[in-house]
């Protein structure tokens, strides 16, 4: 009896030394870093003034980068950040942190990088470019060309035994206008990261790369993956004043919902979902 506990006590070592993670000696480092991104976090969301929430935010590329230098930094969870969501693929094969800050005129600028799994320091810089592009649901883009959001969940799906990451997300965007997103990430070459893939298919003539819903900037609209129907679910938008599609300004949800559903490689748009029908005062329990 002796001897086997010995063994699998030997046995359970080798397992936990050949386990990833960094090292007891660099942790107070990151840790240092990780107070650090909160002051900076906690300046970017609430400092009256835009100068410096605009520097908190580029101070946290700084300090960041510097973090995730340290040897086998993928390892390590920062927890919780007010302000900062870090998204891990459920493959590990890499996180993804993203932040906004609202400048002077009212509008918003995202930020983000992409942590590969790796000992040392491998990532890739997200450069907000979303407000420049006249069709954003049609574009292919590099991480220096983004569509910025801030990521609040995650979605793999494999074909032909290569992953494809959908991002859901929210952009701040302006005093009249909020986007919700699903992106599509992944990896050219296996390597270099791209966005935008054309699985989306509302029109099977003209799929587009992204799910993109400009929608007025007091409204509030759902955006996620729904676990148990396993479909992509949003709230259903009417126009205010008959403006057109793309023109999110006076888009407000109706009540109704719509959404896609996985099917042979393609998400399949649904025009209706079945719903619950809700008493006054009500409001759908959908996670957004």
């Amino acid at each position: 009896m002796r001897n086997i506990i010995l063994s699998l006590f030997f046995l359970l070592s080798i397992s936990f030394k050949g386990k990833a993670q960094i090292l007891p000696a660099d942790i107070p480092r990151i840790e240092q870093y990780k107070d650090t991104l909160l002051i900076l976090m906690d300046t970017m969301g609430n400092s009256p003034f835009a100068e410096r929430r605009l520097g908190s935010a580029y101070g946290t590329i700084k300090y960041l980068k510097t973090a995730l230098k340290i040897p086998k930094s993928f390892y390590y969870d920062f927890g919780e950040i007010p302000g900062l969501s870090i998204i891990k693929s459920p493959d590990q094969k890499f996180r993804v942190f993203t932040w906004q800050a609202e400048l002077v005129d009212g509008s918003h600028r995202n930020f983000g990088v992409i942590q590969m799994r790796s000992d040392t320091l491998l990532y890739f810089p997200l450069v907000d470019y979303g407000d420049l592009y006249d069709a954003p649901s049609m574009q292919v883009v590099d991480n220096e060309r983004w569509i910025g959001a801030f990521y609040y969940n995650l979605l793999e799906k494999k074909i032909k035994k290569k992953s494809y990451y959908f991002l859901f997300g929210w952009d701040g965007a302006d005093t009249l206008v909020n986007n919700k997103i699903v992106d599509v990430l992944w990896f050219k070459d296996g390597e270099m990261p791209r966005f935008g893939a054309p699985f989306f298919e509302k029109d099977a003539d003209n799929p587009m790369m992204r799910l993109f819903l400009p929608y007025k900037d007091d409204a509030q609209v759902g955006l996620n993956y729904n676990v148990e129907t396993k479909r992509i679910e949003y709230d259903h938008l009417e126009s205010l004043f008959g403006l057109p599609e793309n023109v999110g300004s006076d888009k407000i949800p109706d009540g109704t919902y719509e959404g896609f559903i996985w099917k042979k490689g393609k998400w399949r748009y649904i025009e209706s979902l079945e719903y619950q029908k809700l008493q006054d005062g009500e409001f759908p329990m959908m996670d957004r």
